[in-house]
């Protein structure tokens, strides 16, 4: 079965015309392709922005988790001290309390001394005056 250049050439014509539909179904196909891929290739770079952010997110999280555990430690120190210094100042305005009540009681005795040696002072200058008296009437008194 020979060919002779007429049959070739509509061969050769309808191949052609066949690879030629082929290529715009190819370059259809292509395209669509490109227009799904495009989303999906968007739909992929967000989901490795989401992964990465997710890692940040779970690292600062634990972060803040020990922060966290930190600041609670020390708000439980300081209110330990806070009560620790409470008692120390409730015991101390007790202390000023009893110290203030025993000068006031020291200075009522303080007082009451002076007025006793104000007193004696004034019983002895008496007295000083009436044996200096007794004295000028035991020289002049005759014997």
């Amino acid at each position: 079965m020979f060919l002779n250049h007429g049959t070739l050439f509509i061969y050769y014509r309808e191949l052609a015309g066949e690879l030629s539909t082929l290529y715009r179904k190819e370059e259809k196909l292509s395209s669509e392709v490109t227009i799904f891929w495009c989303p999906y290739k968007i739909i992929a770079h967000y989901c490795h922005v989401l992964t990465r952010l997710s890692v940040i997110i779970q690292r600062k999280h634990k972060e803040t988790e020990h922060v966290l555990l930190d600041l609670e430690e020390r708000l439980r120190q300081t209110n330990v001290t806070i009560k620790e210094k409470e008692f120390l100042i409730s015991n101390l305005l007790k202390s000023e309390k009893a110290l203030v009540e025993r000068v006031h009681e020291l200075r009522s005795e303080l007082e009451d001394t002076a007025s006793d040696i104000t007193n004696l002072f004034t019983k002895i200058e008496r007295k000083d005056k009436i044996e200096e008296g007794n004295r000028v009437l035991i020289r002049f008194s005759p014997s």
